[in-house]
């Protein structure tokens, strides 16, 4: 296969894995705009991609590429945030006890019910 038609069909899968997670994004967006649910709709998307997943409807290899991009570069995408935050400091001031309680206490609760989590699946796969 010559090296322009090797690079098309890479390209052609990027562009389909693109696809496929913007869709089911757009469609969690929907319904939570139509639902009107009090949940923002990037989670229902991720919730409703967790199920297609699971369910086989969509297969693994049919996302990896983009999404092992994705976590590579993760940090990247906090850089916009980070700075809106930076720049809105002002807003913050008198609240940082409040804040740095809520972020110690939503990082205590991750961790353990990650640990929680990773605990049952490793016995279940020791006793399998």
């Amino acid at each position: 296969m010559n090296k322009a038609k090797e690079i098309t069909l890479q390209l052609s899968k990027i562009i389909v894995e693109i696809a496929i997670i913007m869709i089911v994004w757009e469609v969690g967006m929907l319904i939570s705009k139509y639902t009107h649910l009090p949940i923002p709709g990037s989670v229902v998307g991720m919730v409703l991609m967790f199920a297609l997943l699971y369910f086989k409807i969509i297969k693994l290899s049919h996302i990896t590429g983009v999404s092992n991009f994705v976590l590579k570069h993760l940090a990247f995408f906090f850089i916009p945030a980070s700075v809106g935050i930076m720049a809105s400091l002002h807003y913050l001031e008198g609240s940082y006890l409040k804040i740095f309680s809520l972020i110690f206490i939503s990082s205590f609760m991750v961790t353990a019910i990650t640990g929680y989590t990773v605990q049952k699946y490793v016995n279940k796969k020791d006793k399998e």
